[in-house]
């Protein structure tokens, strides 16, 4: 790094200096910053740790059992602690249970193993971000809070499980579910703007994969989570078991509204087009491709570019439309409106 800089300096025709600057012992070392009688803070945990020669910050966080980010953010030092001078004293974080990084974990492994979810990591490692993007491995990050002592249960010839993923009630579904979501369900999230199916399984202590057949709204990507809708978080164990009294054969329903030539007649949901609707707002809203929006709205073109406003559009209809069913909803509709 050091000969890079240099490098760069003689290109630019200028000079700095290279060295790591040391860290200040006291800042009223530092001439004419401290006020009269100023004192250095104190180390909050009381704990402080000497550093001796060959020392390394994940060597002294690991022995020390504390966040090895923390310990860096909290003397600040570099994150490649080149900056750690044989001799200085450096305040310890609280100590908590710490797990060594792994190379190939993840936020989810790592909260998976622990048994916690991505808020209780993230808040107990401040220096994790958001995206869980820069766990180093060999570094020691707090799977408890700090001050206390975190001690796994280990169930022999038990596969490493979550608790609490099912719920043994139902609730209410709320108005504002998303589309297709079950409601066996005993817990419901409101999807907030920049979560992800990751984020949002972690804080609910669930898996993406069962996170995502009970809503089958979501993509494949996860990348059409709609701000504001609710999703089932905590369904109940047998949320799809084929034994619960549900009705096997669906009825369609009336168009709301006059529908375009061409949208079928056999259909279980419709949507009237409001001012600012357009095709993939329609898309995530219910959960389904272009190609079956299109497959029941035959009029649509391949832009999209002709929705009718005040018309009723299917939404969500059977996999094999007829012309047969096209001709009947034109007249149909059309009788009943006296158009």
């Amino acid at each position: 790094m050091a000969s890079d800089w240099s490098s760069m300096q003689s290109l630019c025709h200028v000079t700095y200096p290279t060295d790591v600057p040391k860290n200040p012992t006291n800042v009223t070392d530092i001439a004419g910053f401290a006020p009269a009688n100023y004192t250095s803070p104190s180390c909050l945990s009381e704990a402080t740790y000497t550093v001796v020669s060959g020392d390394n910050c994940i060597a002294i966080s690991q022995a020390q059992n504390v966040s090895t980010g923390t310990l860096i953010s909290l003397n600040n030092l570099l994150p490649d602690c080149s900056n750690l001078d044989a001799g200085a004293s450096l305040c310890l974080p609280q100590t908590c249970d710490a797990y060594t990084v792994q190379s190939g974990d993840t936020c989810e492994s790592i909260c998976n193993e622990a048994g916690i979810t991505f808020v209780q990591l993230t808040s107990w490692n401040p220096t994790i971000n958001s995206y869980c993007s820069n766990p180093i491995a060999g570094q020691a990050v707090c799977v408890g809070q700090a001050g206390s002592t975190w001690t796994g249960t280990t169930i022999p010839g038990a596969s490493a499980t979550q608790n609490g993923v099912y719920a043994t009630t139902t609730v209410a579904a709320p108005s504002n579910l998303a589309y297709g979501t079950t409601t066996n369900c005993g817990q419901y999230y409101v999807v907030q703007s920049g979560d992800d199916c990751s984020l949002v399984a972690l804080n609910n202590t669930i898996t993406v994969s069962l996170f995502e057949a009970i809503n089958p709204s979501i993509n494949a990507g996860c990348t059409n989570l709609v701000p504001g809708l609710a999703y089932c978080v905590r369904p109940v164990a047998n949320w799809n078991s084929t034994n619960t009294t549900t009705t096997t054969t669906a009825s369609y329903v009336t168009a709301p509204a006059p529908t375009p030539s061409g949208t079928t007649f056999d259909c279980y949901k419709w949507h009237v087009i409001i001012s600012g609707d357009y095709c993939a707002l329609l898309e995530s809203e219910y959960g389904i491709t272009f190609t079956q929006l299109q497959s029941w709205n035959s009029n649509l073109n391949s832009t999209c570019g002709n929705l009718i406003l005040g018309d009723a559009y299917c939404v969500d209809g059977p996999s094999n439309v007829s012309s047969t069913s096209r001709i009947a909803s034109a007249t149909a509709i059309s009788t009943a409106l006296n158009l």
